[in-house]
């Protein structure tokens, strides 16, 4: 994301409604001719040709710079073909003076086939155990640490939140991927990992995204759920909440256990001060 201080994308446009001396302006969108912008025969950008497939984490324009951090994945040794090979991504980061050519910046930290001539991002965790990274976000409300991502790791089905795992008692034993908490940064090259011990939320959103809610709080969102998907229906993880969160369906609301809520078709957070109609899974995890 671009940002202007002065602009809010991606709103509810009732909200924008609501606001004197506010409004929306549609700007045409042209495709580039030289698309893709970052292709997998530039070895470069791809550990030397090792990654078999780029995904785009974040884009950020500071000081004249255009920044991107993406996934390189398959690049990491020892992988097998399967549900996991796609999740399992080392972090690369390019810089770009007209957004169009990206240039890898070599920050040698990490060793890759021998060599630490790479642009590949480091996130530490205690004794060197495997965590994953999702939902970079740039967070210029914080000032002190504008760079922020979501930190898994490995915990077994167990460890799920109850509300959870009464929907699939069966996978008790299977391993999962659990939000462990929020990683840090200054500059989004050098990382702290999450400073407390405890899972902040204990289950596994496949690849969330973090963001910042109107009122300051940050939420974590899962992939889009809906009715007609045949999937489970979606929970709404809350801690710390200033207000309670209400919901209406077509039945008595039910909570599961811990921090999460079964809902059907609406959730209204007022802390969020939006309304989800067939809402993606949303964890929200107000500290302040």
């Amino acid at each position: 994301m671009i940002w202007d201080p002065h602009a809010l994308l991606m709103v509810d446009t009732n909200l924008v409604a609501s606001e004197t001396r506010t409004s929306l302006v549609r700007e045409e969108a042209f495709k580039y001719a030289g698309n893709p912008l970052m292709r997998l025969e530039d070895k470069t950008l791809t550990l030397g040709g090792k990654t078999r497939s780029i995904v785009i984490e974040l884009i950020t324009r500071q000081d004249g710079r255009y920044r991107i951090w993406y996934q390189m994945r398959g690049a990491k040794p020892g992988l097998k073909p399967g549900p996991e090979y796609n999740k399992e991504a080392f972090i690369g980061y390019a810089e770009s003076d007209d957004g169009i050519h990206f240039k890898p910046l070599h920050l040698k930290q990490i060793e890759f086939n021998g060599s630490r001539n790479n642009n590949i991002v480091p996130f530490p965790a205690p004794g060197g155990q495997n965590v994953r990274i999702s939902g970079l976000l740039h967070d210029p409300l914080d000032a002190d640490y504008p760079f922020k991502c979501i930190y898994y790791r490995l915990g077994k089905g167990v460890d799920l939140e109850p509300g959870v795992l009464s929907r699939t008692p069966d996978q008790r034993d299977r391993d999962f991927w659990l939000v462990w908490g929020i990683g840090r940064s200054k500059d989004g090259l050098s990382w702290e990992h999450p400073q407390h011990q405890h899972t902040l939320v204990r289950a596994n959103p496949e690849h969330a995204k973090l963001h910042r809610a109107l009122d300051g709080g940050l939420v974590i969102s899962d992939q889009s759920i809906s009715k007609k998907s045949g999937l489970s229906v979606p929970s709404f993880a809350q801690e710390g909440l200033k207000q309670p969160v209400r919901w209406e369906h077509d039945r008595t609301g039910e909570e599961l256990g811990g921090r999460t809520i079964q809902v059907r078709a609406k959730l209204h957070s007022p802390d969020c001060g939006t309304t989800y109609h067939d809402s993606p899974r949303l964890y929200a995890i107000y500290t302040a």
